[in-house]
C-alpha cells in the first residue's frame, strides 16, 4: 500500500485524476537520485520511468509507470536503485513525460519482478498495465514470481483461474478451460485480434475487458456471465453479439460499436444503463417479452413502469415523436446522436432529462418543454446544431453544464425564473446565432464560459439581482453591448471588462423573443395585467406582452398585434367576433344594443338556424336573434320572445296556430291528437261553423272538429 504522503505527491507532479494517481509515486527525498530524475520528478534507467515512494514503516520501493527507450524488449527487474519493485502500472505517455512512439516499440516484456502487482490500487490490482504498448507480442513473467504466471505471452494468475493481461499485438489466443475470470482491461487494445473463444469455465468479465478491439467480429459470452460492464467499447467491427440469459447488468457495455445494427435483451437483464450509446448503425433493440424491467414501444427501450424512457437506436426511423405521458424521465444519452429526430414534444409529466439526453441530434429543429420541470443536465441538447425553437419550462430547478453548447441555430431562449442553481458552465457556449437574452428578473450569477464564442450575441439584459459573473462569461462576445441599470453589478462588470453598457429605464422594451415592459425598478410584469397610457396588456409567465387570443382565468381575450386588449366588433379569418368593455369574448346569446347575438363556444357570431340545447334558434345575416312572425323561403316560422322557435300549438294575440316538429306554421285540415283541426290560410285555426269546399263544418271552441 502505497501512504498517504505518496499519493499527495503524486497528484502535485502528475496533475491527473485520482484514478492514476497512485501509479507514480514522488520520494519525499528525491534528491537522492537526482541523476536520473527529470523535471517532472519520475526516475528513467534503461527507458524504465519510476518513482521511488516510502511506505511508512520500513524501506522504499519502486512503482514502474512508464517506458521512454528505444529498446524492443523491455526487461522489469526485481530492484531498481537498490529498492524493490512493488507496482507496475504504464500509464498513457502523457502522463508518464513519455511518448506513444516509445510504447509503439516494445515487442517483449519480461518481468523479473517477484513481488510486484500489475495495476492500480483503487481497481484493486490485477488489470492489464500494458496496454498501451499497443505492438507487445508476448508478456514473459519469471516462474518465481509470486502472483502470477504467463502461458504463450499471456498473463495468467499463478493458478491459472484468471486471464490478466494479453498483448495487445496478439494475433491469435487460445484460452485455457481453467480459466473462470477475464480481468479487467485484459484483452484492451488488442486490435489484431478478429474473434475470441471463452471457454465455457469463465463466468466473470472484468470491466472493459475487451475495450478497443477493434477488429473484433465475433465472441462468445458463456453461460454464467452475469455482468458486462463497459466491456465492448469501441469494438468497432463487432457486428452480433449473443447475450445469455444469464447476464443480469449491461453497464456502458456496447458504446461506440458502430457496426452493430440489431441486438437483443434477454428476460435476464435488469440494468441497461448506457449500454448502446455512438452506436451509429444501431438499427433495432429487441427486448424480451418476459423481461420485467424493460419493454419496446415504437423502437425506443422504456422502463416496464413507462416511468423512464432509456434509449434510442441511433438509426432508428423516427422524424417526430411525443414522450407519451407518464414518463417522468428521459435517461442520459436516451437520443445521443439520433440524427433523423427533427421535433420532439416532451411530457408535461417529465420531470428530468438526463446528460446528453438529445446531444449530436445534428436534425433537431423543434423541442416542446413541460411547464415545469425538476432540472436540465449537462450537455443536454449539446451540438444540436439545427435547434431553433426550444420553450424552455416555466418552472425549473436546476440546469447543467454546456446544456446548449453548440446549438449553432438556437437565436433566441427564454431562461425561466426559480432556478435554484447558478448558470453553470458553458450554457450557451458555440451558439454562435443567438443574438438576445433577457435574464429572468431573479438570477443571481453568470457562470464560466457561459456565453463562450456567442460571435452574434449583441444584447443583454442584465436585472440588479446578478451580483456575480465569470471574467471569461462572455469571451468572444465581441459585438455584445450589456443593459443594466445605473448602480448594478452589471454596469461594474461593463465597465472593468471594457463591454459596452447601457441603461434601463421605464418603458416597452423588446427582445428576439418579444416585447416586454420595464416598470424603470429593475422589476417587469409577468402573469399579470398592466393598465399603459389608457389601454389595458397582459403578460405572459416570463414577462412578454401577449398579442392574440389568449385564455386568462375562465375567459378569452384578443390582443392586437400592437398588445392592447381588444373590445367590441372585430373580423378575424374570415369570423366575426365580439369582446364585451371587460375585454372577455363574448360566447352564447349576448345583448349588444337593442339586439341579441348568438356565438358559439369559439367565440365566432352564429348566422341561419342554431341548435341550441333542444331548441332551435334563427338569426339573421348580421347575427341578430329573431322574434316573431319570420318567413323563410315559403314557410313561416313563430319565434318566441327569447328567440326559441316554437312547435306546436301556439295563441298569437286572439288567435291560435299550430307549428309542426320542424316549426313550420300549418294551413288546412291537420290530424292532431285523435281529433281534425282546420287552419286557414294564414294559419289561424278555424272555430264554429265553418264552409270549407262547398260543405259545412263545425269546430269546437278548442278547434276540434265536431
Amino acid at each position: 500500500m502505497l501512504s498517504d504522503h505518496c499519493m499527495k505527491k503524486t497528484v502535485k507532479h502528475l496533475k491527473i485524476a485520482l484514478l492514476t494517481v497512485i501509479t507514480l509515486c514522488i520520494i519525499p527525498h528525491v534528491n537522492t537520485y537526482a541523476e536520473n530524475i527529470d523535471e517532472w520528478g519520475f526516475h528513467h534507467k534503461g527507458g524504465v520511468i519510476y518513482s521511488v515512494c516510502q511506505d511508512g514503516t520500513y524501506s522504499d520501493y519502486v512503482v514502474v509507470g512508464g517506458y521512454d527507450g528505444s529498446e524492443t524488449n523491455v526487461i522489469i527487474p526485481n530492484e531498481l536503485d537498490g529498492c524493490r519493485v512493488e507496482m507496475i502500472v504504464l500509464v498513457p505517455p502523457e502522463q508518464s513525460n513519455s511518448d506513444y512512439e516509445s510504447y509503439g516499440r516494445v515487442k517483449s516484456i519480461e518481468i523479473k519482478a517477484d513481488s510486484a502487482v500489475l495495476g492500480r490500487e483503487q481497481d484493486e490490482y490485477d488489470d492489464n498495465p500494458f496496454r498501451y504498448c499497443y505492438n507487445l507480442e508476448e508478456i514473459i513473467v519469471s516462474d518465481s514470481n509470486q502472483r502470477y504466471t504467463s502461458v504463450d505471452g499471456v498473463v495468467y494468475s499463478k493458478d491459472m483461474t484468471e486471464l490478466i493481461a494479453c498483448p495487445a499485438g496478439k494475433t491469435n489466443v487460445t484460452i485455457p478451460d481453467t480459466v473462470k475470470k477475464i480481468g479487467n482491461y485484459a484483452f484492451a487494445m488488442c486490435n489484431k485480434l478478429t474473434n475470441i473463444v471463452l471457454p465455457d469455465s469463465v463466468t466473470e468479465i472484468g470491466e472493459n475487458a475487451f475495450d478497443w478491439c477493434t477488429e473484433l467480429t465475433s465472441i462468445n459470452i458463456p453461460d454464467g456471465v452475469t455482468t458486462l460492464d463497459g466491456t465492448f467499447i469501441d469494438c468497432t467491427s463487432l457486428t452480433s453479439i449473443n447475450i445469455p440469459d444469464s447476464v443480469t447488468t449491461l453497464g456502458e457495455t456496447f458504446i461506440r460499436c458502430t457496426s452493430l445494427k440489431e441486438i437483443t435483451i434477454p428476460a435476464s437483464v435488469s440494468e441497461i444503463f448506457t449500454s448502446f450509446r455512438d452506436c451509429n448503425n444501431l438499427e433495432k433493440i429487441i427486448v424480451d417479452n418476459n423481461n420485467q424491467n424493460y419493454k419496446v414501444v415504437n423502437g425506443i427501450v422504456y422502463t416496464k413502469d413507462m416511468k423512464t424512457l432509456v434509449c434510442c437506436p441511433d438509426k432508428l426511423k423516427i422524424t417526430e415523436l411525443v414522450v407519451p405521458d407518464g414518463v417522468t424521465e428521459i435517461y442520459k444519452y436516451a437520443f445521443d446522436d439520433v440524427t433523423e429526430l427533427t421535433k420532439i414534444e416532451i411530457a408535461d409529466s417529465v420531470k428530468t432529462i438526463g446528460i446528453g439526453a438529445f446531444e449530436d441530434c445534428t436534425s433537431l429543429e423543434n423541442v416542446k418543454m413541460p411547464r415545469e420541470m425538476d432540472e436540465i443536465m449537462d450537455q443536454a441538447f449539446a451540438r444540436c446544431t439545427n435547434l431553433k425553437n426550444i420553450n424552455m419550462p416555466v418552472k425549473m430547478k436546476e440546469i447543467g453544464t454546456f446544456i446548449f453548447s453548440g446549438c449553432t441555430s438556437l437565436k433566441n431562449i427564454t431562461i425561466p425564473e426559480g432556478i435554484m442553481t447558478p448558470y453553470y458552465t458553458g450554457v450557451f457556449a458555440g451558439c454562435t446565432n443567438l443574438k438576445e437574452i433577457v435574464l429572468p428578473a431573479d438570477a443571481n450569477s453568470i457562470g464560466y464560459h457561459t456565453f463562450f464564442g456567442c460571435d452574434n450575441l449583441d444584447k443583454i439584459v442584465i436585472p440588479d439581482s446578478v451580483n456575480s459573473i465569470s471574467d471569461d462569461a462572455f469571451i468572444g462576445c465581441d459585438k455584445l453591448v450589456i443593459y443594466c441599470n445605473p448602480g448594478s453589478y452589471a454596469e461594474t462588470f461593463a465597465k472593468e471588462n471594457n463591454i459596452p453598457y447601457k441603461y434601463l429605464g421605464a418603458g416597452w422594451k423588446r427582445t428576439s423573443t418579444g416585447w416586454w415592459y420595464d416598470n424603470g425598478d429593475g422589476t417587469y410584469p409577468k402573469n399579470e395585467w398592466k393598465y399603459i397610457n389608457n389601454k389595458w396588456y397582459h403578460f405572459d409567465e416570463r414577462g412578454y406582452m401577449q398579442t392574440g387570443w389568449k385564455y386568462i382565468g375562465s375567459n378569452w381575450y384578443f390582443f392586437n398585434e400592437s398588445g392592447d386588449m381588444r373590445t367590441g366588433w372585430f373580423t378575424r379569418y374570415g369570423k366575426t367576433y365580439y369582446c364585451k368593455p371587460d375585454g372577455s369574448m363574448a360566447r352564447q346569446f349576448v345583448k349588444v344594443g337593442s339586439s341579441t347575438y348568438y356565438f358559439d363556444s369559439e367565440g365566432a357570431l352564429q348566422t341561419g338556424w342554431k341548435k341550441v340545447g333542444n331548441k332551435w334558434y334563427y338569426m339573421n345575416s348580421d347575427g341578430v336573434v329573431q322574434t316573431g312572425w319570420k318567413q323563410l323561403g315559403k314557410n313561416w316560422f313563430y319565434l318566441n320572445s327569447d328567440g326559441s322557435m316554437q312547435t306546436g300549438w301556439k295563441q298569437v294575440g286572439k288567435n291560435w296556430y299550430y307549428m309542426d316538429s320542424n316549426g313550420v306554421m300549418q294551413t288546412g285540415w291537420k290530424y292532431i291528437g285523435k281529433n281534425w283541426y282546420y287552419m286557414d290560410g294564414n294559419g289561424v285555426m278555424q272555430t264554429g261553423w265553418k264552409t270549407i269546399g262547398g260543405r259545412r263544418y263545425y269546430f269546437y271552441a278548442n278547434g276540434a272538429m265536431r
